[in-house]
């Protein structure tokens, strides 16, 4: 019935991807509605420039609310970011590379 998740085979290529900017507004999930809510995880951790809300693109709040719909009754999605400042970024950054220094 389900299948395991497949072993990751590389990133190769990566810097091949064409990074495009989109010119959309941000909204709020917690806006959205329906079976979509957020968690604002990174504020609550306390990490730099994190907000008080999760903000994603129309396109991607979009998008949540399709999948959302298309779950099974009872289950939603919970979202715990979406755009981060950069100073949020580099806390992470810098977080993860502590752990694997420490490894």
């Amino acid at each position: 019935m389900y299948q395991p998740i497949p072993d990751i085979r590389g990133n190769h290529g990566w810097r091949e991807v064409a990074i495009e900017p989109v010119d959309e507004r941000l909204v709020r999930v917690a806006d959205i509605g329906g079976r979509v809510s957020e968690d604002p995880r990174y504020s609550a951790m306390g990490l730099p420039g994190a907000v008080a809300a999760c903000h994603v693109r129309e396109g991607v709040a979009e998008a949540l609310t399709v999948a959302a719909g298309a779950l099974p009754a009872g289950l939603g999605l919970l979202v715990w970011d979406g755009y981060r400042a950069i100073e949020t970024q580099q806390a992470l950054f810098n977080g993860y590379l502590n752990e694997l220094i420490a490894m």
